[in-house]
């Protein structure tokens, strides 16, 4: 090896490289005439060891052989004629090099510069092309791997859905269903209007309810959905069945929660909650089970009921107030408590009063912090109620040194605890939030009306009016049938007790009316009887 110095310019300053003076260099001092003549000679000298190591797999269908220390040289270089020999054939590049290209010695290879070029480029392609198969391999068993357990998902899920087939059935499905005939109505029982058979024809086969027969079943199929959701969140995993399945939970879920409010409701006498639910169980096209005909046939007999009640109760108010019995019937009201409030200051108080008359009391409980279900167990007496009135019932939230804040109100009804009290909750007009009360039944405020005698000494003297008003409601009630049997009337409206105060008032009107005609008949008779006197001349 030999060394030689190039100068890149003549002034020797840093960065500047002239061209034509490095050329002259080299060209002068022999190095490009010997880089030529290595060129033209053996310039790679390669071991048999590593010849035979790096090139032996360039051979299609040739075994590898395991170069070990223990091979002889003269293995070695049979090994490496060998496999030239077959590089010669399946490379043209290295067969256009010439024979003179490639000489094998006693220990090494000898190669000239296009030769050693040839099986470079050659070692080079095979490399990549090895390589590339290698990534395609690898990368695919790793795709796969990723992919088999939302693979497995995916068969779950069509599982699932294949059961719950009414999130895929088509119009044509639905139609061909054989929809069960109506039966005969049985006696005593109101039949289902059009509109309620209409829905059940055209709902059928696409209710959650009516394919899993239970509340149970439904409640299984959520939890199962909400499992495969879950799994396909956390594999980051989304399609078609994806989609169906959270249309088959929003349906579900507003099937059960449809049901458990019809079930929640069976008691309330709110027509415009029941209603809503009643017209939400249609549209959903849930079963037609006992429970939606109690809620059906509860609503009518609300519409029928309440606007009676209410006339009982005016009627009933005149007559006291004509009569000079006392009008005020105290209330023992208990506030147990809220839940569902939501505000930022925590600090909850409850107010009562009559609503939609000035001057009553006002009943307002102590204020609870720092908690979003106030205990309130607040129990007092509102001495203003007469027969007829409604309670306003309000959620404050105190700010303390500010205006208090309106959380909610609610409206009880007079119907609803006057007769039979009142105990359960009640929705405030905020989403969520639930007052929590006890009211004991309204005391009879003119007692001394239960009895005959008093009644037919207060009876005579109420103005015409009344009485027509009174015989008018009870003939209204005997007209909706109300008067046949006492299970018709609903005790949360207490309706029946109300009527046949009213009624028994009517009943001795009319005997005293009775009375005083017999008697006014006996007068007459009896002065017609009476001998007449002879007339003065």
């Amino acid at each position: 090896h030999y060394i030689r110095c190039v100068k890149p310019n003549l002034e020797k300053v840093p960065g500047r490289f002239v061209g034509s003076l490095v050329m002259e260099q080299l060209l002068l001092s022999g190095v490009l005439a010997s880089v030529r003549i290595r060129q033209q000679g053996y310039a790679t000298r390669m071991p048999h060891r590593i010849f035979v190591t790096q090139y032996q797999w360039l051979v299609p269908n040739r075994m590898p052989r395991p170069i070990t220390a223990d091979i002889v040289d003269a293995e070695l270089k049979s090994d490496s004629e060998s496999l030239l020999a077959e590089l010669l054939e399946i490379l043209p590049a290295l067969g256009a090099a010439g024979e003179k290209a490639s000489v094998v010695g006693r220990t090494k290879l000898f190669l000239n510069t296009f030769a050693a070029k040839a099986l470079d480029d050659a070692r080079r392609l095979a490399l990549g092309a090895a390589i590339s198969r290698f990534q395609k391999v690898f990368r695919g068993q790793k795709v796969r791997k990723e992919i088999q357990p939302k693979r497995n998902l995916r068969d779950e899920m069509r599982g699932l859905l294949n059961r719950l087939r009414f999130i895929r059935w088509s119009k044509e499905d639905v139609s061909q269903q054989q929809v069960p005939a109506q039966t005969p109505t049985p006696p005593g029982r109101r039949s289902l209007s059009r509109r309620s058979i209409s829905r059940r024809q055209s709902s059928l086969g696409d209710c959650a309810m009516e394919k899993l027969g239970t509340p149970t079943a439904c409640r299984e199929s959520l939890c199962d959905i909400e499992s495969m959701l879950r799994k396909a969140s956390d594999l980051d995993f989304r399609n078609g069945d994806v989609q169906a399945l959270e249309k088959a939970k929003q349906r579900i879920q507003l099937e059960l929660e449809t049901t458990a409010q019809v079930e929640a409701l069976r008691n309330s006498t709110d027509i415009v909650d029941l209603e809503k639910v009643l017209a939400r169980a249609r549209d959903l096209g849930l079963p037609w089970t006992p429970a939606l005909e109690r809620l059906e046939d509860r609503i009518e007999r609300l519409k029928t009921q309440v606007p009676l009640v209410r006339a009982l109760e005016t009627v009933l108010a005149s007559y006291r107030q004509e009569t000079g019995a006392s009008l005020f019937s105290p209330l023992t009201i208990t506030i147990a408590g809220a839940t569902g409030l939501q505000a930022k200051a925590l600090h909850f108080c409850c107010t009562c009063q009559v609503a939609e008359r000035a001057g009553t009391k006002l009943l307002r409980t102590k204020i609870l912090s720092n908690t979003m279900n106030p205990e309130w167990d607040f129990t007092a007496e509102l001495p203003d109620f007469i027969l007829g009135d409604s309670l306003l019932f309000k959620v404050y939230n105190d700010n303390l040194d500010k205006e208090d804040t309106l959380l909610g109100m609610a409206t009880v009804e007079s119907h609803e605890f006057s007769t039979t009290g009142f105990d359960g909750n009640i929705k405030l007009s905020n989403d969520g939030a639930y007052l929590k009360l006890r009211i004991a039944p309204a005391e009879a405020a003119a007692a001394e009306a239960a009895s005959d005698a008093t009644a037919s000494a207060t009876v005579t003297k109420l103005p015409v009016e009344i009485l027509k008003q009174m015989r008018e409601t009870v003939e209204m009630a005997r007209g909706a049938g109300l008067d046949d049997s006492p299970d018709k009337w609903l005790p949360e409206i207490g309706g029946k007790a109300l009527f046949d105060e009213v009624a028994k008032l009517v009943e001795v009107a009319r005997q005293e009316e009775e009375k005083q005609a017999t008697e006014r008949a006996s007068a007459l008779a009896a002065a017609a009887a009476a001998p007449s006197r002879p007339a003065r001349k």
